[in-house]
């Protein structure tokens, strides 16, 4: 399995994925922290 991980660097502010989208990873966080919110029928993020 360690042969098809990849890297990736995600900045401030990026996003790694947003809801609705399809699974098609699985993602680890290494190291930092990650923020997960939801989308309010309004268009705000709702935490």
């Amino acid at each position: 399995m360690r042969q098809e991980l990849t890297e990736t660097h995600y900045g401030k502010n990026d996003y790694i994925f947003r809801e609705g989208d399809p699974t098609e990873h699985f993602h680890i966080a290494k190291e930092g922290t990650v923020k997960c919110v939801t989308s309010a029928p309004e268009g705000r993020s709702a935490r």
